[in-house]
């Protein structure tokens, strides 16, 4: 073989490799069909909260995209996910509460994300990059009513190693440490991601959470994951943390334990 054939297959393959981690792509080698939910919440002895295992989401494909995913948590409903010609995300909508998505692209690079509700845009996310990474997110509002977030990302290979939060009365700092196992939320622009903008790192990862610890106003919060696994994609996950509180009826200071677990099953 000669050289130049030989650099040329070796150039080609890099593409591919570097195509394969689009940003709005959607999708793995094992697809997600079912996620099971089951949680407790302690004060000291007493249990505050405990929601027995019960189906939490479900996953509908169609092919290789993701179409729809059905919500079963505290409220049902679905969202809704619309892609463009190269596969990526171009639009998501959650019918039962007005919410539309629409997703803007520069080239291969996510540029932002306009937010509606009842029609109304209410808030565009404007994304930052470096060369290789998500750097940075925006969030803008439209009402004076909300204020502006951002986030800034630093990265340790093709993992979210710490996030700065910076608001315009309040920010923190986040921590994070991965496992080296596939992500099946990766890439996943949902709607329980976007607006629970504290997790959404773990999304843009393509490894899991393994250990967060979260600094704000001096104080430090920790949470744990551990993980059994199936072809090297989660098939159980537990989330444990606790922190300092007031007992409900003594009002004495105690201990707050929330344990958090799911169960995978794939296509």
């Amino acid at each position: 073989m000669r050289k130049t054939d030989f650099f040329v297959i070796v150039i080609v393959l890099l593409l591919l490799q570097s195509c394969s981690k689009k940003e709005g792509v959607v999708g793995s080698r094992q697809r997600l069909a079912q996620i099971m939910f089951e949680e407790t919440q302690t004060i000291g002895d007493v249990m505050i909260y405990d929601r027995p295992l019960s189906i939490g989401e479900r996953w509908n494909w169609d092919g290789d995209e993701l179409y729809r995913i059905d919500y079963s948590d505290e409220s049902q409903f679905s969202e809704i996910f619309y892609y463009d010609r190269r596969g990526r995300i171009s639009r998501t909508t959650v019918p039962a509460y007005k919410i539309e998505r629409d997703f803007y692209y520069d080239g291969r690079t996510l540029e932002r994300i306009k937010c509606y509700r009842d029609g109304e845009l209410y808030c565009t996310v404007v994304f930052r990059h470096n060369d290789k990474h998500i750097s940075g997110m925006d969030w803008q509002y439209e009402s004076s009513a909300e204020s502006d977030v951002s986030y800034d990302f630093e990265w340790k290979g093709d993992d979210v190693s710490k996030v700065i939060c910076n608001t315009d009365s309040s920010g923190w700092e986040c921590y994070v440490e991965y496992d080296n196992n596939y992500n099946p939320y990766h890439q996943l622009f949902g709607h329980y991601e976007m607006t629970n903008r504290f997790w959404i790192f773990g999304m843009l990862s393509e490894n899991n959470v393994r250990s967060l610890r979260i600094v704000s106003d001096g104080d430090e919060r920790y949470y744990h994951f551990d993980y059994e696994y199936s072809e090297h994609y989660p098939s159980k996950s537990v989330m444990s943390t606790s922190y300092s509180t007031a007992d409900p009826n003594t009002l004495d200071e105690a201990v707050c334990t929330i344990i958090k677990t799911k169960h995978f099953s794939y296509k």
